[in-house]
C-alpha cells in the first residue's frame, strides 16, 4: 500500500500532494482518506483500474462521501 506516513507529513508541510505508488485497492484508497488531511489533493490509480483491482465509479463515490478535512 502507499506510505502513508510519508504523504501525511510531506501534506503537513503546506505543500499539495499526490498518492502515487503502491495503491492498489479501495482499501488504499480508505486508508488515504482517513488521514484526513486536505493536502493531499490526489491519487493516482492508473495500473489498479488497467488491472481491475477497483472501480473507478465505486471510488468516485467513495470520495463524494467523504467530508473535506
Amino acid at each position: 500500500g502507499p506510505d502513508l506516513a510519508t504523504l501525511d507529513r510531506l501534506a503537513a508541510t503546506g505543500m499539495k500532494v499526490i498518492a502515487s505508488g503502491g495503491v492498489s485497492s479501495e482499501e488504499d484508497v480508505k486508508s488515504l482518506l482517513a488521514l484526513n488531511n486536505p493536502d493531499i489533493s490526489g491519487v493516482i490509480i492508473g495500473k489498479a483500474l488497467y488491472e481491475n483491482r477497483v472501480s473507478l465509479p465505486a471510488l468516485l463515490a467513495l470520495v463524494s462521501r467523504t467530508p473535506k478535512g
